[in-house]
């Protein structure tokens, strides 16, 4: 058995200890969500704290910047999920609203004084330019000029797309005026992207540096229309949020924060954000970059790498090979940010723990990719539901085929795959069934050629 794959959580004692922040939502969390809201907290918290860094494997100094799609069926939880991220965002949030209300009052004053009679000069001695509003909570139908300017004005703060409903972005996103995918692609790298234009009139010309982070929801269906090839430079650097339906379940009962909880929370997120960006006498301005030595998370996740190297090499997996080295950047990121807010530890048993969080998170941004994506190379080599057994651990239980197969939008049931996979000899029933909090889970292995070469020679 590959003892180095994590198995897909399917009840709140696989998830590894979380960070603060973190760990008061997912406390909140009913079992089956607990793990989806802990990867939902991401992108928002990263977002809020984007001036961490700390220097990774290559030399290139990264920060938390996560681009996020929470997956799953309708009223499957996505809506809450997505609640979750507003109340994260709300030290941000509250400096957009001050800052889009300034540009109100000038506009407001401007067409008062135009109805009066004063021209433009008149009314520019008197109020001054038009002032630039850092805005970075953004819907995500927006335009390559809009996100230009907004970036131009934020001074280089990463900035979040949010949307509740990923189908109503296929049109915004797919037309040909629009690079949202080069710019997601370069956002999350904090690369620069340039723009140059004829006209000046509604446009923006220039060089800007991009951080950009998303929380986007929808359906698997959705997102295969939005996202729809491995091909796409995005999609290697989205982290998957599964959210599973199960039909048997009870509706999801989530926990309100108590006032003392929620005081806690404002006062952690008020200090990440000062981080960030702080008020001076010029105004709001971005902070300095708060640089980490993460040289421990490094080398854990190396060897993270390197486990996956091998097992993809065993499996003969091209997908596994692909996408783990952006994999496991998310996971450093995730260890970026889990290693501040444990308060920059030194000890080991803290660090410890920090690792492991950022291997969770590395393994599940790989589940999720293994089970929505397969490189041409692997393509050769199909047969029924291989995506969903190549994201299992050698031994795995009906519980984890479950989880998958409603987290990729699959209609086929547990049963039906099992009895298909038998038949082809690519199974087993090892004769033990786990009693967990959600029902009994049958154990299954996967059977191995070293096992059919042997039963051939027998």
């Amino acid at each position: 058995m590959d003892k180095h794959i994590t198995e897909v959580p399917t009840s709140a004692s696989h998830l590894p200890e979380m960070p603060p922040i973190i760990n008061t939502m997912v406390a909140t969390a009913p079992t089956e969500l607990k793990s989806a809201t802990a990867l939902a907290c991401l992108a928002p918290l990263g977002v809020v704290g984007c001036k961490l860094t700390a220097q990774y494997i290559n030399g290139e100094m990264h920060s938390p910047i996560f681009q996020t799609a929470i997956v799953g069926p309708q009223a499957s939880g996505k809506g809450h999920l997505n609640k979750i991220v507003s109340l994260l965002m709300s030290p941000v949030s509250k400096i957009d609203e001050e800052q889009e209300k300034s540009l109100l009052d000038y506009d407001n004053k401007m067409n008062d004084m135009k109805a009066l009679g004063f021209s433009k000069d008149e009314i520019l001695t008197f109020l001054g330019l038009r002032p630039k509003a850092m805005v970075r909570d953004l819907g995500a139908k927006i335009s390559t000029t809009a996100m230009m300017e907004l970036t131009h004005s934020n001074k280089g703060l990463a900035m979040i797309l949010r949307s509740e409903e990923a189908h109503s972005l296929v049109k915004s996103w797919t037309s040909r005026n629009t690079d949202i995918s080069d710019m997601l692609r370069i956002g999350w790298d904090k690369g620069h992207y340039r723009q140059n234009m004829a006209s000046k009139s509604g446009t923006f010309s220039g060089k800007v540096q991009l951080q950009i982070a998303t929380s986007i929801c929808g359906t698997p269906g959705a997102f295969a229309q939005l996202l729809p090839s491995e091909e796409s430079g995005a999609v290697g650097r989205i982290l998957f949020v599964g959210v599973t339906d199960d039909i048997n379940r009870p509706m999801p009962v989530w926990q309100d924060l108590s006032e003392e909880q929620t005081a806690d929370l404002e006062s952690r997120l008020n200090q990440l954000n000062s981080i960030s960006i702080a008020q001076t006498e010029a105004g709001l301005e971005p902070q300095p970059e708060h640089i980490m030595d993460l040289g421990y998370a490094k080398e854990h996740l190396m060897q993270w790498f390197g486990r996956q190297l091998a097992f993809a090499a065993q499996s003969n997996s091209y997908s596994r090979r692909t996408f783990i080295k952006r994999d496991a950047v998310i996971g450093f990121r995730a260890a970026i940010l889990a290693h501040y807010l444990w308060g920059e530890p030194t000890n080991p048993e803290t660090r410890d723990k920090v690792c492991r969080f950022a291997e969770w998170v590395a393994d599940k941004a790989l589940i999720g990719h293994l089970g929505r994506y397969m490189v041409a190379e692997d393509r050769e080599d199909n047969f029924f539901a291989r995506k969903i057994y190549d994201s299992l651990n050698d031994t795995f239980t009906s519980g984890d085929m479950g989880y998958l197969l409603n987290l990729y939008g699959m209609r086929s049931t547990v049963k039906d795959v099992i009895c298909k996979w038998k038949r082809d000899n690519r199974v087993a029933f090892t004769g033990e069934t786990l009693r967990t909090v959600l029902g009994p889970r049958r154990v299954y292995r996967k059977i191995k050629e070293l096992d059919q070469a042997t039963e051939n020679a027998a």
